[in-house]
């Protein structure tokens, strides 16, 4: 499974505003949400990225609207302590030079108790449907799976971004 977000994992910080997004290619964290396109999903992902200390939300084109009824409800307040910005893959390849950008891949041979999630990191959840999309291969990511019980299907794009989010947070505090 592809999940289709970006998402900034980095220090804590107050609440920023939107417009702070310029700043975040000095931080150290992110996530890239790709074509997340059920609001339950995108909600819940803003709220275990706001929760794991990200530095923003990214959404490719084709995700859902983050301000939908449905993803605000969902978000129980993370629209308030995290910046969220739509913008193409080229647009982000250019916010965060320097970043390295993990995609979650079912299918990767690297875990992500194996991947160094403790530099300036952006971690990609695309869609369950159709994952990130070929556009991410512009950042060239390096694709990380979730070690899960044999016979297990896949996670859910918030439960994957959640596992993988607080992974990154757990490696930064040891």
């Amino acid at each position: 499974m592809t999940v289709g977000k970006l998402l900034l994992r980095g220090r804590n910080h107050e609440s920023p505003a939107p417009s702070h997004v310029q700043e975040h290619r000095r931080r150290r964290a992110g996530s890239v949400r790709a074509g997340i396109r059920d609001p339950g999903n995108l909600g819940s992902l803003l709220r275990s990225a706001a929760a794991a200390g990200a530095d923003a939300a990214l959404l490719t084109p084709g995700s859902t609207d983050p301000f939908a009824p449905k993803v605000l409800r969902s978000g129980m307040g993370a629209h308030f302590k995290l910046p969220i910005q739509q913008m193409d893959w080229n647009g982000i390849r250019d916010l965060l030079p320097g970043f390295n950008f993990f995609l979650a891949e079912m299918e990767a041979q690297l875990t992500c108790w194996q991947a160094d999630l403790r530099g300036k990191l952006a971690i990609i959840i695309g869609g369950e449907a159709e994952g990130a999309g070929e556009g991410m291969r512009s950042v060239n990511p390096t694709a990380v799976r979730i070690p899960m019980q044999a016979n297990s299907e896949s996670l859910n794009a918030a439960a994957a971004g959640a596992v993988l989010l607080f992974e990154a947070r757990r490696q930064r505090k040891a």
